[in-house]
């Protein structure tokens, strides 16, 4: 069993602006980089785990980058870790994405054989994760911080059957975490 703290990265300024950023690089805001410092903060309050494996992607990389700074250990970057390419998606505004067009945002997150156009399958997707969590925990066997997407979060959330309220909970944002126990 190996313990994972799973934390979402801080603002980014598609989160800002409100579109559909997927696998696509950008970068913090200013709050971003204040939440990242009060997520390193946090972590290091707790003080169970130091090392780290993290999206490649700018913005899980400088949240990442943030902690490790706070709490020495090893940063393991993984573009196995990035977010689920949505494809023509990547782009779209969240009122498009999730209002206007909710019914086909739904199905590509329930059914692992969808794909947006140009993206990838939620299969496709699982398959990277566990691919990266499973190379992080060769390297650390007791446990290690994941600092990655909503996207990932939540597909990890459903495959480990996390559930609140017989729901899959919403990723937290900085600066919380999530503690999971996970078995390899």
């Amino acid at each position: 069993m190996s313990l994972l703290y799973l934390c979402r990265h801080a603002e980014s300024v598609a989160n800002a602006e409100e579109w559909v950023s997927g696998c696509s690089d950008v970068p913090l805001t200013e709050k971003g980089y204040l939440q990242a410092s009060e997520l390193a903060e946090a972590l290091s309050r707790d003080g169970t785990l130091k090392n780290i494996i993290s999206s490649d992607l700018s913005r899980a990389k400088n949240t990442a980058e943030t902690i490790r700074e706070k709490l020495g250990g090893e940063l393991l970057l993984d573009k196995d870790l990035r977010e689920r390419d949505y494809g023509q998606w990547t782009g779209t505004p969240y009122q498009v994405a999730f209002v206007e067009r909710k019914a086909e945002w739904e199905r590509l997150r329930q059914h692992d054989d969808i794909a947006p156009p140009g993206g990838e399958t939620q299969a496709e997707h699982r398959v990277r994760i566990f691919r990266a969590l499973k190379r992080a925990h060769r390297k650390w066997q007791h446990g290690f911080i994941v600092v990655t997407h909503r996207g990932v979060i939540r597909l990890l959330f459903q495959t480990l059957g996390i559930m609140e309220d017989g729901k899959i909970p919403s990723p937290p944002n900085p600066p919380m975490f999530i503690k999971v126990d996970w078995k390899p």
